[in-house]
């Protein structure tokens, strides 16, 4: 209390002078339409201008958690196309993501790599995530890669950029099957090998995942024919553009495949017969 008072006594002409202005201030304002017309008017743009930059703000925070939302409604959009859906004769697995035959979990690259010979790329998901290795990688363009290692919240990728994973694929209109093998040289360039003389090849030709393992289903895009050479004298080596860009790669969603025990189980039993 007594600092109190010897502050109020020490500044007692300023704090005066400043209850003088206020009150003079505000008899102006009372008593005078213009200033008080400026006052608000200047007062309106200030919050105006903070309302609106809080505004941008807050929209601004809730893209990340939209942006989560769309690519999820994404997977299960991409899930409905007819290679991702499980059909028996007169019964199908096609009313829900979950239903299918393969589920899709959405995951977002934060590391990526186009210009080595062993190209790798790391998502933000990890098992407790449901991600396990071997399982497929693609995006909406087409093939990415597969599941390499995984740890709780992050897993890597070994892509079609990668001279390591050489995946089935087969040519669309045909069903000729052969693999993919990436020359390092391209990030955009692949090769399509053991594919025979017999086979008719046409530039602009669609080459495709054939299904032949549990990781893709058959169908998914992986290039285009863009040139064709014969390779000494018994098979095509086939150049083809892939349709995913990984350089500008986002967003991916990993394959789990539903039947994958099943079906594993089934051809053990008959290698062992």
């Amino acid at each position: 209390m007594r600092t109190l008072l010897s502050f109020l006594l020490k500044h007692y002409f300023t704090i005066l002078f400043l209850i003088l202005e206020i009150i003079a201030f505000s008899l102006l304002l009372s008593y005078n339409s213009f200033h008080n017309a400026r006052i608000f008017k200047v007062r309106h743009n200030l919050v105006g201008s903070f309302s609106d930059k809080y505004n941008n703000f807050s929209k601004y925070i809730s893209l990340v958690e939209k942006n989560k939302v769309l690519v999820e409604e994404n997977a299960k959009l991409y899930s409905q196309l007819d290679y991702l859906k499980y059909d028996k004769r007169d019964y199908s697995f096609n009313d829900s993501i979950w239903d299918g035959y393969f589920r899709l979990i959405p995951a977002e690259v934060i590391n990526n790599s186009v210009n080595k010979q062993y190209n790798f790329i790391t998502l933000n998901r990890g098992s407790i995530d449901g991600i396990e290795p071997d399982m497929g990688v693609v995006c909406p363009d087409g093939l990415v890669g597969v599941v390499k290692n995984v740890t709780e919240h992050f897993s890597t990728i070994v892509p079609v950029l990668n001279r390591e994973f050489n995946p089935n694929a087969r040519i669309e209109t045909s069903n000729f099957f052969g693999y993919i093998e990436w020359p390092g040289n391209n990030y955009r360039k692949v090769v399509l090998k053991d594919i025979p003389l017999h086979a008719r090849i046409n530039i602009g030709d669609t080459i495709v995942t054939s299904g032949f393992t549990t990781t893709f289903p058959q169908g998914i895009p992986i290039g285009t024919i863009t040139d064709y050479e014969i390779d000494k004298g018994v098979n095509y080596n086939i150049s083809v553009e892939l349709t995913t860009d990984f350089k500008r790669l986002t967003h991916v969603w990993v394959i789990e495949n539903l039947l994958k025990e099943e079906q594993k189980f089934i051809e053990d039993t008959l290698r062992h017969d």
